[in-house]
């Protein structure tokens, strides 16, 4: 995990920064050239940032000069909040420690560059207890730093969104957009056949399969169990290499300890490429345990033998 923080730009991103707080907490910081300085220096990593942003038009080029602040900004508020624990221990001063846990417990899933997940409004966190943490003579350093973090976040982050860089694994159809019928789903919206497709799945399961048979779908559909109101009775509901802990022939090890009836594979998928770990070996072993049992649009039934 130590990995996320081997950053190139460190080598210039990190002294500058250092040196900037290291300026803010001397008795020099009480001085206008100090003050300048400081925050030259504090500002230079996020104003590199905008400089890039203006320079470079590849979305994954600018991806990653955003993403390589994250790690920046956790050493930063890391350092700030050790620093803070040798007035005492208090809940405030241990909320920063509580923020990095959760982060970082998040990082092992698939580290920086796989997902930052719902993880910037804690990063936001961190940079306003970072700046909070700034002594009294270097509060107008403070300031214009958190000024000149929120245009960076705001701009490079609009951008990010805007260039749908998170979502370039999802295929989206050039066809029209069509509405889910289930009224679970009500207001579910997708181009393509998608929502049609299982809609006519969820009629054929309310039909053909009995509420308390057990069933595995592969490689996971998200809305079922809402949309059914059957509970997942599978330690996994979505197969891919960040939840998935299973080998094939373990997956089926488990599938038969857990008395699996029915298995629902989804050929028509709305991602690039099938995120199932092994998926040819477990099709092999699929086909040796369950028969073909109906074939729907975009998806095959299989009953166990």
């Amino acid at each position: 995990m130590l990995g996320v923080f081997n950053q190139p730009s460190f080598a210039w991103t990190l002294p500058a920064l250092v040196s900037g707080l290291i300026l803010c907490h001397t008795r020099l910081i009480t001085r206008l050239w100090a003050r300048i300085a400081a925050f030259c220096l504090v500002a230079a990593p996020f104003a590199g940032s905008l400089i890039f942003l203006l320079t470079n038009d590849d979305a994954d080029d600018r991806a990653d000069n955003l993403l390589a602040l994250f790690p920046l900004l956790v050493l930063a508020a890391l350092v700030f909040a050790l620093w803070g624990l040798r007035r005492g221990i208090t809940l405030g001063r241990m909320i920063p420690f509580l923020i990095l846990a959760a982060i970082q417990g998040t990082l092992l899933s698939q580290q920086l560059w796989g997902s930052t997940y719902a993880l910037w409004p804690l990063l936001i966190i961190l940079a306003g207890c970072t700046v909070a943490a700034f002594p009294p003579p270097a509060r107008p350093v403070a300031i214009g730093a958190a000024a000149l973090i929120s245009v960076t976040l705001f701009v490079c982050g609009s951008l990010y969104a805007v260039s749908f860089e998170r979502l370039r694994y999802v295929q989206i159809p050039d066809s029209p957009v069509q509405h889910s019928s289930v009224p679970a789903l009500r207001g579910m919206a997708t181009p393509g056949p998608f929502l049609s497709d299982f809609d006519a799945l969820l009629e054929f399961t309310a039909h053909e399969i009995p509420p308390h048979d057990r069933l595995l779908l592969l490689p996971g559909e998200d809305p079922f169990y809402f949309a059914t109101g059957r509970a997942p009775q599978f330690p996994v509901t979505l197969f891919d290499p960040a939840t998935d802990p299973y080998s094939a022939s373990e997956l089926f090890e488990e599938a038969r300890r857990s008395d699996v009836r029915w298995v629902i594979v989804k050929r028509a998928l709305q991602i690039d490429e099938n995120p199932m770990p092994n998926w040819e070996q477990t099709m092999v072993l699929l086909e040796r345990e369950f028969v073909p049992y109906a074939r729907l649009r975009g998806y095959d039934i299989y009953r166990r033998r």
